[in-house]
This record gives C-alpha cells, sequence and structure tokens, in this order.
C-alpha cells in the first residue's frame, strides 16, 4: 500500500511539473456524482458490502446486502457477523448480538449506512474549499467493476482521510479506506459483489426513520415544538448549516440541525427527555454527556433542562464536545 501511495503522488507531482495540469478527471467524477445525487437519478442496485470497523466502541466486521432504489429508497440487512451467517453462530450470546445489530439497522442505523457512514461528496462547492485529492492513473477492478482511485484530504486536521475506489461508469463507491487523522485505519468498506438495474419488483424498503419533515427557520421552532431547543454557536472548521427541519419519530417532535462540509455531515436532533433517562441531569447533578464511536464518527448525548440532545459526526471527539459545550437556548 504504500509503494502505491508514493507512485500516485509521484505522478502527480511529476505531471504538474511537465507544464499546465491536464483536467482532473477525479473532480469530473464528484461533479457528476453529485448532478446525479440531486436530480434523483443514482444509479439503482443491489449490491453485498464488507464493512469492518476497527476503532469504534462496537468494533468488528459484518457484511451487508445494500439496496439502492429510484429516489433514494434504500434497504440494509445484516448477513453475517464476523463472517459467520446467523445460524452458523456458535453461541446464543453471538447469536442475540447478531440479532441486536440486525434491528439496529432496522431502526434507524441502516440510515446511517445509506447516508453518512460511505464515502458520499455532497457539495461540490464545499468539498473544494474544504478537501484536497490526488488521482491515480490505472483503474483498480474492485467487485469486476474499473474503479478510479482517489486520495482525499481534509484541510483540516480533526476529520477523517480516504482511499476511495468509484465506479468509472455508474460513479458508485465501490470501496473506500477511512483513515483518523493520526493516520490510524479507522474502517473500510468493499463491495464484494454488485448488479446494477436490478428487478426490485420483490423488494420492501425502509421506511423513513423520520417522518412530516419541515425546512424550518430556527426562529420559528419555539412556536412549534413544546420543549426548550438548542442551537450549535460552534461548528468545527468549514461546516456550513445545510438544514433545520422538523420531523416526527415515534410520535415525538424532533428537531434537526444538519452541517455540512461537503463531504461529512453533522447532526444535532433534539426532542422531549425521554423518562427515566440515564444521561438527564435535573438540579445541581452534573450533566453527563455520554459518547460513543463508530468507526471515525463520534457520538454524543445528553440531556438538558428536559430535552434530550444528540450529536453525530465524523470530527474528532473534542471538536464535537466543543459543539456540544457551545449551545445557545433558543428564546
Amino acid at each position: 500500500m504504500r509503494a502505491f501511495l508514493a507512485a500516485g503522488v509521484l505522478t502527480s507531482l511529476v505531471l504538474s511539473a511537465c507544464g499546465p495540469a491536464p483536467p482532473n478527471p477525479a473532480l469530473a467524477v464528484f461533479q457528476s456524482a453529485l448532478a446525479q445525487a440531486q436530480s434523483g437519478q443514482e444509479a439503482t442496485f443491489i449490491a453485498e458490502r464488507r464493512y469492518t470497523d476497527y476503532a469504534g466502541s462496537d468494533a468488528g466486521t459484518h457484511t451487508e446486502r445494500f439496496v439502492q432504489g429510484q429516489g433514494g429508497v434504500f434497504r440494509v440487512d445484516l448477513l453475517t457477523l464476523d463472517g459467520l451467517a446467523r445460524e452458523q453462530l456458535p453461541t446464543q450470546e453471538a447469536v442475540d448480538e447478531f440479532d441486536r445489530k440486525s434491528a439496529r439497522f432496522a431502526a434507524g442505523f441502516g440510515t446511517y449506512i445509506a447516508r453518512s457512514r460511505d464515502f458520499r461528496v455532497r457539495d461540490l462547492d464545499l468539498f473544494s474549499a474544504n478537501y484536497t485529492f490526488v488521482l491515480f492513473d490505472a483503474p483498480v477492478p474492485v467487485a469486476g467493476r474499473p474503479a478510479q482511485v482517489a486520495e482525499v484530504k481534509p484541510k483540516s486536521f480533526d476529520r477523517p482521510w480516504y482511499m476511495v475506489w468509484v465506479d468509472l461508469e455508474t460513479l458508485v463507491t465501490l470501496k473506500y479506506l477511512e483513515f483518523l487523522p493520526s493516520g490510524v485505519l479507522a474502517a473500510e468498506m468493499e463491495t464484494l459483489a454488485i448488479e446494477y438495474d436490478p428487478d426490485l419488483s420483490q423488494e420492501t424498503f425502509q421506511p423513513a426513520a423520520h417522518t412530516e419533515q419541515m425546512e424550518v427557520d430556527p426562529a420559528q421552532l419555539a412556536a412549534l415544538v413544546s420543549f426548550r431547543v438548542f442551537a450549535p454557536s460552534y461548528t468545527p472548521s468549514g461546516f456550513v448549516r445545510s438544514s433545520c427541519r422538523t420531523s416526527r419519530k415515534a410520535d415525538q417532535d424532533v428537531v434537526m440541525f444538519s452541517y455540512s462540509d461537503g463531504l461529512q455531515e453533522l447532526f444535532v436532533a433534539q426532542y422531549q427527555e425521554l423518562p427515566g433517562s440515564a444521561a438527564a441531569a435535573s438540579g445541581t447533578e452534573p450533566i453527563r454527556v455520554g459518547m460513543a464511536r463508530y468507526g471515525a464518527a463520534h457520538d454524543a448525548e445528553l440531556s438538558l433542562l428536559g430535552t434530550q440532545l444528540h450529536f453525530t459526526g465524523k470530527v474528532d471527539a473534542q471538536e464535537l464536545m466543543l459543539v456540544v459545550e457551545c449551545l445557545d437556548l433558543l428564546p
């Protein structure tokens, strides 16, 4: 891998030293992928993918069946855990763990997989402002498909960097390696098999985790929900607010602030504090913040003045804690 990286960087330097650089095909790939995503014309496919989490609180390897339908609908199912299907697992404890993860996929983690876990350019201007990339010359086959390889690095040192393999024809991300800012490998995903334009007539797709979604002005939130709402006054470098919306989940009003740096997303979700919440604080008790990691992503939760808050983003823990600590109570 080191020789491969060095060769790619050297090729880039040689090209730039020989005169004006040719148009960068990587930028065209990202532009096309973004245009397809925004127009709702993303490729439909059924893929078997292997994902390995090296750094998270729940580290391990699994394979998943991922179905992408028209208009961004999807389905994610757990196939194996640490290389074994459910019926092959040796202990009841392992079966229970499989069932727990499978239920998480269906209950909302599947949405995270489909929308936030994998490498995905969301805003080309923000991406160009916050990231640099090096294109490798020769396509590499992944799951029998020719893939363009690029190294993508952030200009801020608080978030992950990538090696990414993108299908040359469909622009689907087939593989990536996700590294922590320290250079430690945090996670990787590789497509093992993929079928494009499949017959999806027999597929059922995961329902939206949030219903009745509505984009709103933050100044209107006090009149729309019954709990106190907090807005971040600090966001990591390069992140800008992409949306503020209300929705319903499990018969509860939810407020969601979303931020993006063009590649990563940072979410702040909040709703009425759950009865008996372990993160709740009252009176003079200290406010407890629970922190978990999934690959390069950190997730924090707490309760504050009757409001439950969740923070998720692929930034380091200190940056996410700054977001938590710099909250403004909206009037």
